[in-house]
């Protein structure tokens, strides 16, 4: 079997990441061929594997297969909207993969849209279909929620031949005709945090990860823990990652300086770090504050990790998928600095409960292990 795993770029992003971990694991499956398609390539973006072959559209277009692009081919791929399309119809039949894995809606519906073109320009030949596993990553209901958008959306995805979401609140999305297409797997889990969570001495460090964006609402997290700044003298806020939001979240640390004078030395913003599960895995406590996840990676490995970990309870249904509330983490509403503050202060207070929620939060290592989700995938697009 031969897979083209499609999406925009190999940007930095959660979506990317598990795609590549799929790639990368499908390759070593006995009579498998893998191929990665992206649109771009991005500035900042994760290594693609020596052993994954990559193809990238704007390049393709560009020079063709070889450099051999005809004039004519190369004039078409110029226009507007139908340029990119053809570019795809032109690379999914010169590989003619036996299934094309789509991340992302907008991805998905080119490539349904790409493959029904294919079929209707060569109907007869069957083989010329080539089917397409639609991938949800984030909450459909907020770009496809107007009923309107959701006809219109479903009028395309009803042609996948599986349509895979992370959470029960994404296949809600596609109840009627696509439901019996859906399936719901988890993201899988980096080996690199599978491992035996810390037993030593913790540091004081509350932390999050994750791309510096708006959704991610780091500057909720910020507020809330100076609000308990100083009941815990010793205790810093990190959070790692890097994106377009750095500036708006130092602007949000230089206007909570007039009400927190230490906030600088505090709360800090290292970056990027290239092995995040040492970066993090002797904290406190981790935090995620985003308003909306479909399956946050970053969270899953902070839960493998075994650390207690506090989470909005997000649309997208991300963090509510993964934490039983006062079990294995905490879920807090979105927005409520108030309450954030509250539960992060209970955890730091109480030596006990988060070592309890540390330890059932690392069973999620045995269900999101790259292997057990990886058989899963292969279930479903087969």
């Amino acid at each position: 079997m031969k897979c083209l795993f499609y999406i925009y770029s190999l940007n930095k992003g959660g979506a990317e990441r598990v795609l590549l971990a799929l790639a990368d694991r499908f390759r070593l499956e006995p009579d498998m061929e893998v191929v990665i398609l992206t649109d771009t390539r991005d500035e900042r973006e994760y290594n693609c594997p020596d052993s994954l072959r990559r193809i990238i559209l704007s390049e393709y277009m560009a020079e063709g297969p070889a450099g051999g692009l005809t004039a004519l081919r190369r004039f078409l791929y110029r226009i507007p909207r139908y340029g990119r399309q053809l570019a795809l119809i032109d690379v999914f039949k010169k590989e003619q993969p036996d299934r094309i894995i789509a991340f992302m809606i907008p991805g998905a519906v080119r490539a349904i849209k790409a493959s029904r073109m294919i079929r209707e320009r060569d109907s007869s030949r069957p083989e010329a279909h080539i089917p397409v596993v639609s991938c949800v990553r984030y909450d459909p209901y907020e770009a496809y929620g107007q009923p309107k958008a959701r006809r219109k959306l479903l009028s395309v995805l009803k042609h996948s031949y599986r349509i895979v979401c992370q959470t029960e609140d994404q296949k809600s999305f596609f109840e009627g005709e696509s439901e019996e297409k859906c399936r719901v797997i988890f993201n899988p889990i980096s080996d690199s945090f599978c491992v035996e969570p810390y037993k030593g001495i913790r540091k004081k460090m509350v932390v999050s990860t994750g791309r510096l964006v708006d959704f991610k609402r780091f500057e909720d997290l910020i507020s809330a823990f100076m609000r308990i700044a100083d009941k815990y003298p010793d205790y810093k806020l990190t959070i790692y990652g890097e994106g377009p939001y750095r500036k708006t979240l130092e602007e949000h640390i230089d206007e909570l300086e007039k009400t927190y004078p230490d906030v600088k030395s505090r709360v800090f913003l290292p970056g990027d770090r290239s092995n995040v599960a040492d970066a993090i895995k002797d904290a406190s406590v981790y935090v995620l504050s985003s308003l909306g996840e479909g399956m946050p990676n970053s969270l899953m490995e902070a839960m493998a990790l075994g650390l207690p970990v506090v989470a909005t309870d997000c649309s997208g249904g991300g963090p509510a998928s993964l934490i039983t509330d006062g079990v294995n983490g905490r879920l807090v509403p979105v927005g409520d600095i108030d309450k954030m503050a509250s539960v992060i202060d209970e955890l730091l207070s109480d030596e006990d409960i988060r070592n309890s929620l540390g330890r059932e939060a690392a069973k999620l290592q045995t269900i999101c292990s790259l292997e057990a989700i990886t058989g899963q995938w292969l279930e479903t697009v087969k």
